[in-house]
């Protein structure tokens, strides 16, 4: 299947500065596999990084119509990891949303796959609702008994009191337009929880456009600490450091190894987290 990556922003996706910089082109392996789908693309992509706030996004990304199609007709169940999601994230995490989440807590988690997020948020006691583009998703989401919608347009405004983002902000070809619209469904001094790489972490500096999370073509905006301590709408409550997974902490000889055995091989992919490279934000409505 083929799919033209053909878009291109002049201007940094989240605060719309025109100065911007070249990274450094993104490799990308063939066959080309998004979601559970197997495409072709046309153009090389690059990493690009904006001078005012930070932010890193990709040049040369797929259209959104068609990722929003690719998405939809997906079964990312099959890819994406469906480990119980108290025994996959750190122990920083799951403090942090017990902490927000409480019993009756209307709780939205946006680019929920199967759920795992939300099984968590309901052991607390939450009401829990999933917005996922998978039809397939969608399915397991009814079996699990959480309520579930396509859209986080679906939500009515101003009616709840937490929504998680979990790995699905770098996801977006318009974040800025997808946090201002996270504020309009939460209620007065609700929370948004976001989980994401940190593009200006060491392993990314050093790593550049290799940054293991550049995970082309699905991983296309990368928001900054900056850019996120000064948006409109939201005070940035907490920025804490941390990993995609458990499993992403390494200690130097597990790195040493890592690249040991990839570089050789050419599957090196920028290097293995050196340190925390993940950012665990939250957000209350102003």
């Amino acid at each position: 299947m083929k799919v033209s990556n053909d878009f291109i922003n002049q201007f940094c996706p989240f605060c719309g500065n025109e100065i911007i910089e070249k990274v450094g082109e993104i490799e990308y392996g063939k066959p080309v596999f998004f979601s559970s789908n197997t495409i072709e693309l046309l153009y090389p992509a690059f990493l690009m990084k904006c001078k005012r706030c930070s932010s890193g996004f990709t040049q040369y990304a797929i259209q959104n119509i068609d990722l929003i199609d690719l998405y939809s007709n997906s079964n990312s169940g099959n890819r994406w990891s469906n480990a119980v999601f108290e025994e996959n994230k750190s122990s920083e995490i799951i403090n942090v949303l017990s902490s927000y989440i409480s019993r009756n807590c209307k709780t939205v988690d946006v680019g929920c796959n199967t759920g795992e997020l939300l099984d968590f948020a309901k052991t607390l006691g939450a009401k829990t609702i999933g917005i996922e583009l998978s039809k397939k998703s969608r399915e397991t989401l009814k079996r699990k008994e959480h309520e579930s919608y396509e859209s986080l347009d679906q939500i009515d405004n101003k009616s709840v009191d937490v929504i998680t983002a979990f790995d699905l902000i770098e996801h977006l070809h318009y974040p800025n337009e997808f946090i201002t619209l996270c504020r309009k469904k939460l209620k007065d001094s609700g929370n948004l929880i976001l989980l994401t790489g940190n593009v200006n972490s060491i392993s990314a500096v050093i790593s550049g456009s290799k940054w293991w999370y550049c995970s082309y073509p699905e991983h296309i905006s990368f928001v900054s600490k900056k850019y996120l301590s000064n948006i409109e709408g939201f005070k940035l409550d907490l920025a804490l450091p941390t990993y995609a997974s458990k499993s992403y902490k390494r200690n130097f000889l597990r790195i040493i190894i890592s690249l040991l055995v990839k570089y050789p091989f050419g599957k090196y992919r920028g290097l293995p987290s050196i340190g925390p490279d993940h950012f665990l934000y939250v957000l209350t409505k102003t």
